[in-house]
């Protein structure tokens, strides 16, 4: 045991700040990993949906448009 060690419970306090300088980073950086991966999983389901979105709203608009012309086209109007 070293100095700087808990009478009572006999931990190291020297280990555990060297566990935290070393094994933090690790921890710290699998987290930041997940949560990156969140992240890219929720923007590509957002562009997903707004592609999807927007590709139902031309098919709308020109669905609408096209049926306008056939109107015109096979008026009885001279």
């Amino acid at each position: 045991m070293g100095l700087r060690s808990h009478a009572k419970t006999g931990v190291d306090f020297s280990m555990v700040l060297v566990y935290k300088l070393v094994m933090d980073p690790v921890q710290i950086s699998q987290h930041k990993k997940s949560g990156q991966t969140l992240l890219e999983t929720v923007m590509i389901l957002a562009v997903t949906l707004g592609l999807v979105v927007t590709l139902g709203f031309f098919m709308y608009v020109f669905k609408e448009h096209g049926g306008r012309i056939l109107d015109l086209v096979s008026s009885e109007y001279p």
